[in-house]
């Protein structure tokens, strides 16, 4: 019998993948203060040297309101992930990793979320509230008149059977004036994590994380009730303000085998990851509705997917979802059409056809993320059958069916997935669209490019390599 190579006893350890490791782990949880810290950014060093950064670390967040607010609460959709504006990791001097309207961005990703984990994780975790349920007109009902958004049914009327005014609350201990402490995973702020551990056992250079928070003065941080009177800014709380790291540990002798291997499945084995650039363009009412082509970049890159939304700039902080939520076309007799859209590079189009029928676009965007968008069709699209969002429940005082406060059409995201795994040329990315009826003010048009780079650790300097392929 030939004796295993003990390099076999090496598990591929940067890759997150089910795998069944005979191996003995620890783990160590560090509280991290930060370097850096004022109400415009923060900045985290991360410990040298410590084993592998587990992805499911934390950054920890409150936020306090000031003087003179009553019910305040993160935007429904988000969460408090509206706090953070961009995130960037770096390494060194090179940035590995960022994501800029970092929150806008969360209003996408957070549409694929489901309801039980709503439910279950995302209300206490990060404040998201976006799980859904049968909503009745009176306790005593069996037959549910509407749809929307439920909080567990946490009614304000709690006497009679007729629910006069069935206002849906924050709970007290869930309410901003309270300071209650969220959290946001390093996953979230930086997508490749999400697949891949970041060894920090064989980087020498300095691993920094730096956010730059939603700006004060905005009154974007947060959403109020509806009879609160607007215009009051809210605070991030410091001492609230920490970066929980997760390191995994080897056996000593597993760990000198890491450091020193070489070849396939290494710690210094070239990888590939996505990253995502930002392109915004401002469109009054007029330009919204004539036929745009806006050039989104990518030239020389790989790009491997669109995201891309209409943002309204007027909303306000006397909303559900504040700020972060895109918002679908009106409709009208004379005009049901609410995108016409195509995408064009390396001198084709994506589609042979223009897309503009709203349930076409909708399965676009499902499977560009491969995974089921939970929002009503009224909440996508302003369209849906009669008894869509409910009528009846308000949500801190807002309309639910709302379509400047509520959620009537304010997750109308597009995405486009291109497949070919091939290099943009000199002319970039190409968007085509031409909204329907939008509102009378300012939008911003924003996409995301999703970009493939690729990532080298240098054994002989422990220093990361990152470019783009």
């Amino acid at each position: 019998m030939t004796e295993r190579d003990d390099t076999s006893k090496i598990p591929t350890l940067l890759n997150l993948k089910p795998e069944i490791v005979d191996q003995t782990m620890t783990f160590d949880t560090i509280v991290n203060d930060p370097v850096h810290f004022d109400q415009r950014s923060v900045r985290f060093v991360l410990p040298a040297r410590q084993g592998f950064l587990n992805s499911n670390s934390k950054i920890t967040l409150s936020c306090d309101a000031l003087s003179g607010i009553g019910l305040n609460y993160y935007p429904i959709n988000i969460g408090v992930h509206s706090l953070i504006k961009s995130s960037s990791l770096r390494i060194g001097t090179t940035e590995v990793s960022s994501v800029s309207d970092f929150a806008q961005y969360m209003s996408y990703k957070s549409l694929f979320i489901g309801q039980d984990r709503n439910y279950e994780r995302e209300a206490y975790l990060t404040q998201r509230l976006m799980a859904h349920d049968f909503l009745y007109n009176a306790k005593s009902d069996t037959n549910a008149s509407f749809y929307g958004i439920s909080n567990k049914n946490n009614y304000n009327d709690t006497e009679s059977d007729t629910l006069l005014t069935p206002n849906l609350q924050i709970p007290t201990e869930m309410q901003g004036e309270n300071s209650p402490v969220y959290s946001v995973a390093l996953a979230d702020l930086f997508p490749f994590l999400a697949f891949r551990k970041l060894p920090l056992l064989a980087i020498s250079d300095q691993v920094s994380i730096t956010l730059e928070f939603t700006d004060q003065a905005s009154l974007n941080r947060m959403c109020i009730d509806e009879n609160d009177a607007s215009g009051t800014a809210v605070v991030i709380n410091r001492a609230d303000c920490q970066l929980i790291s997760d390191h995994i540990f080897y056996p000593n002798e597993i760990m000198e085998q890491l450091q020193n291997a070489t070849g396939p499945g290494s710690l210094y084995e070239p990888f590939s990851y996505s990253d995502f650039r930002l392109n915004k363009r401002s469109l009054t009412k007029v330009q919204a509705e004539t036929e745009n082509i806006i050039n989104i970049g990518g030239a020389g890159r790989i790009v491997s997917k669109v995201i891309s939304g209409l943002f309204d700039d007027n909303a306000t902080d006397k909303s559900m979802l504040n700020i972060y939520g895109p918002r679908a076309p009106s409709l009208s007799i004379n005009n049901n059409t609410l995108l016409t859209t195509n995408l064009r590079y390396n001198n084709r189009y994506l589609y042979p056809v223009d897309r503009s029928n709203p349930a076409l676009l909708y399965e676009t965007l499902v499977q560009s993320e491969q995974n089921v968008a939970h929002c009503t069709r009224q909440e996508y699209d302003r369209e849906g059958p009669l008894g869509g969002i409910t009528t009846e429940d308000t949500f801190m005082g807002h309309a639910q069916n709302s379509a400047t406060v509520g959620l009537d059409g304010q997750f109308f995201w597009n995405a486009y997935r291109l497949n070919r795994n091939e290099v943009i040329d000199s002319r970039g990315i190409e968007v085509e669209v031409k909204y329907g009826l939008v509102q009378n003010v300012t939008h911003t048009y924003r996409t995301w490019l999703e970009m493939v780079r690729e990532g080298r650790l240098d054994k002989d300097t422990g220093s990361y390599n990152i470019d783009f392929r």
